[in-house]
């Protein structure tokens, strides 16, 4: 099974729920060009995806691939934050470097309730934190 998700929005944040497992680059393109296709229909600027029943398949070439892709792809002022399981944090930090050091907010967490905080966190004159 590829992956398979549903979204809602509750509270200004596209709620994304992620499960099955990434069968190719191409796999995950997808998915994340439907997850923005759902963010810009709904005019909101906060996505959280919640990927713990998400299995992580790709290398770190590939990883290195959907970062560029991400970066291109996703206006600068969405702002996202991905909760994934414990084991597949370490592996998918290179991911988020990649596309934090493309001038994007993204942020992987292992809770739900701190990547909605992390979303919601302004600084000075409503300047988003990082």
């Amino acid at each position: 099974m590829s992956i398979v998700f549903s979204t809602r929005i509750e509270e200004g944040i596209l709620q994304v729920r992620a499960s099955g497992y990434d069968e190719s680059l191409e796999d995950v393109r997808h998915y994340a060009a439907g997850v923005l296709q759902q963010c810009i229909e709904s005019g909101v600027r906060f996505i959280l995806c919640d990927e713990t029943e998400l299995e992580y398949r790709l290398g770190t070439f590939d990883l290195y691939e959907l970062g560029k892709f991400f970066s291109s792809s996703v206006p600068r002022e969405i702002r996202v934050a991905i909760v994934c399981s414990p084991e597949d944090i370490s592996d998918t930090v290179f991911f988020e470097n990649v596309v934090v050091n493309r001038g994007h907010s993204l942020k992987l967490f292992r809770e739900s309730q701190e990547a909605k905080q992390w979303l919601l966190s302004t600084g000075v004159d409503g300047e988003i934190s990082n």
